[in-house]
């Protein structure tokens, strides 16, 4: 996933990485219909942090890996 700012919007977001939509989903945020909006302008009319939506779209980035195998 690339990074994710709060300056993007949900469309480019959900584009770069379809697993944000859980993320989105889970605080209610539409970014189908509501997908040209700013993550910043949406979590502000939601009353959320910002940082915290973007700490758990970071999140999806660490599992979604499969565990390294070791051949030994």
């Amino acid at each position: 996933m690339t990074t994710v700012t709060a300056d993007r919007t949900l469309a480019e977001v959900v584009t770069a990485d379809p697993a944000a939509t859980r993320v989105f989903e889970a605080y209610a945020l539409d970014y189908c219909c509501g997908g040209k909006k700013l993550l910043a302008e949406v979590c502000h009319a939601k009353n959320l942090d910002p940082a915290t939506v973007i700490a758990m779209l970071a999140a999806l980035d660490g599992g979604t890996e499969s565990p390294a195998v070791n051949p030994d």
